[in-house]
């Protein structure tokens, strides 16, 4: 019997794959457990048209992640931070806190796409890199006491 993954499955495959397996492993395992749909005519065409649909929204977010990108390059961000007298922060800021406040800007970043080479523990001004669909942005972040 054919089936198509919608999980992964060690040992057999992975998502979206079609797998000809024995009919009763398909249906006292994969079907009951939501792994897996039978591979019919229907099922193979919602397939393949979900998988199209999935291929142009990753290309609309590939091109607007670029837009964003030139946007971004050379921007100056300022953010606050709580910090003793000689500058130390009480807490430091990492790539998830600085994506946060990108995205209270109205850029929408994932921690994931800035690169530091360490966290910010300090006041002052710092150059961070942003892969952004293969283009690199650099931003300026200025960290001031509260």
């Amino acid at each position: 019997m054919k089936i198509i993954l919608l999980k992964e499955v060690s040992g057999v495959g992975h998502v979206g794959e079609i797998k000809e397996v024995k009919e009763g492993y398909a249906r006292n395992f994969f079907l009951p457990k939501g792994l897996a749909v039978m591979a019919t005519k229907h099922s193979l065409n919602v397939y393949t048209a979900r998988q199209k649909k999935s291929v142009r929204l990753k290309e609309k977010l590939e091109v607007e992640k670029k837009k964003v990108s030139k946007k971004l390059d050379g921007l100056k961000f300022i953010m606050s931070a709580k910090a003793d007298e000689k500058g130390s922060l009480y807490a430091k800021l990492n790539a998830k806190n600085i994506a946060e406040e990108l995205s209270k800007e109205g850029w929408k970043i994932d921690a994931g796409e800035i690169e530091m080479s360490e966290v910010i523990r300090k006041t002052g001004k710092y150059k961070l890199t942003l892969k952004l669909a293969g283009e690199t942005a650099s931003i300026e972040v200025e960290v001031n006491p509260i």
